[in-house]
């Protein structure tokens, strides 16, 4: 019994990672859970005009987030890498018996890219002061709570 819950279990997260990384989510999709966290504005939106104005952003941190930003943008996944992941995970639960080994492989991928995320939006968050950090919480949620309102 204790088998079958963690294969149901690892099958619902590796459903659930392949919706998010083929965009099949229907909830919040700012974010899509990285190191802005579910429901949170993607790091690099930071930049823009109107939010850099709102945080009040030096020049010289507005430089710094760019280099992280781009640092990281060679460790991503190609969008044909994303295409032959999501192949594997059709194949997978296509497949007639359950690969319990494939799914752990797939999932520890998949937990070492939301990882380096993480590591990249810790560092941005770094980069800014305490004040900024407020600042930007509070934009964070008042764009929950605008996206919930349009979804009640």
């Amino acid at each position: 019994m204790k088998s079958l819950f963690r294969t149901l279990t690892l099958a619902s997260a590796l459903v659930l990672s392949a919706q998010a990384m083929a965009g099949d989510n229907p909830g919040p999709r700012h974010g899509h859970g990285g190191p802005e966290g579910p429901g949170m504005m993607p790091l690099h939106m930071l930049l823009k005009d109107r939010v850099s104005e709102k945080l009040a952003l030096t020049d010289t941190q507005k430089a710094q987030i760019k280099s992280l930003l781009e640092a990281h943008k060679g460790e991503r996944p190609s969008r044909d890498e994303m295409k032959a992941k999501m192949a594997e995970f059709k194949a997978l639960m296509a497949a007639p018996t359950f690969d319990e080994n494939k799914a752990r492989a797939l999932l520890e991928e998949r937990v070492d890219h939301e990882l380096d995320r993480m590591k990249l939006g810790h560092d941005v968050m770094q980069v800014l002061t305490q004040e900024q950090r407020d600042t930007l919480a509070d934009m964070r949620e008042k764009m929950m709570s605008r996206h919930f309102k349009k979804h009640d």
